[in-house]
């Protein structure tokens, strides 16, 4: 099974644990190629292709300022962007007090996500009974 793909749908933010795992999956669940993708990022960021794959697929990152970038091109919420952002810094991090405090703001992040989509799916299948005239 893919990495990206839980059952042939998208994966949610919240299943992935690196910022680069969920760009990448983003970027191969696209209509447009892999090359097309990079090089409207790159021209966004205004960085050259190449330094967006390096910091992608090999062993560098990109900074806060591209990743917001990315969260604009990937039309991503306020959540989503604040959980990708989160990611970014847990795998920069170089002390374990550092990754142990964005873990737990990230746990936390990941309960409002899921209480808001809750929330979410309860509206819906209450309209959905309002208005079922079956």
């Amino acid at each position: 099974m893919s990495d990206t793909c839980l059952g042939g749908e998208m994966k949610p933010i919240i299943a992935f644990n690196n910022y680069k795992s969920y760009i990448m999956s983003q970027i191969l669940s696209m209509q447009k190629s892999k090359d097309e993708v990079y090089h409207d990022l790159s021209c966004s960021m205004g960085v050259p292709v190449a330094m967006l794959k390096n910091a992608l697929e090999g062993e560098g990152h990109i900074s806060e300022d591209a990743l917001t970038v990315v969260c604009i091109y990937f039309g991503l919420g306020d959540l989503e962007s604040r959980y990708l952002s989160l990611l970014l810094r847990l795998n920069q991090a170089v002390n374990w007090q550092e990754i142990d405090s964005l873990c737990g703001q990230l746990d936390q992040l990941k309960h409002e996500m899921l209480d808001l989509q809750l929330e979410q799916t309860t509206e819906i299948s209450v309209l959905s009974e309002l208005f079922d005239c079956a």
